[in-house]
């Protein structure tokens, strides 16, 4: 069984990645997690006239109705709006549970030292999320 701070998870990383996450939102709601990150259904790249304040918003948004913040820095952050989602999430007042992916050498801020878990891989993620599920006989 899921626990509850594990319910409603946001996914935040590279938007260059998007299809990674995708598959790893899949992989989660298969065990009855629900992906609150509409960033993943975004257009693949920003246009000219897309509307930045909206997507922050909404990005947001999407944090504070979340149980969990799993943010994935085992790659260079390009444009670093991954560590200003991770700053929120810290930020707010919810006990929203929070969690990085990676090694973190490329992105490191003394502000990852305040995550609750850190995992090596997103392998290492989804194992462990697993590790909930009663085993199948």
């Amino acid at each position: 069984m899921i626990p509850e701070h594990w319910k409603m998870v946001y996914i935040a990383g590279a938007i260059t990645r998007r299809e990674e996450f995708r598959a790893l939102r899949t992989e989660l709601q298969t065990l009855g997690i629900t992906v609150t990150s509409r960033w993943l259904d975004g257009a693949e790249t920003y246009a000219d006239d897309y509307n930045a304040t909206q997507v922050a918003i909404e990005d947001f948004s999407d944090i504070k109705k979340s149980s969990a913040f799993i943010a994935v820095l085992d790659q260079p952050s390009t444009r670093g709006g991954t560590m200003v989602e991770l700053g929120y999430a810290l930020a707010m007042d919810n006990n929203i549970l929070t969690g990085v992916v990676g090694p973190c050498e490329a992105n490191y801020n003394l502000f990852i030292d305040l995550v609750d878990i850190k995992w090596l891989t997103i392998d290492a993620l989804v194992g462990f999320i697993k590790s909930f599920q009663p085993e199948v006989k």
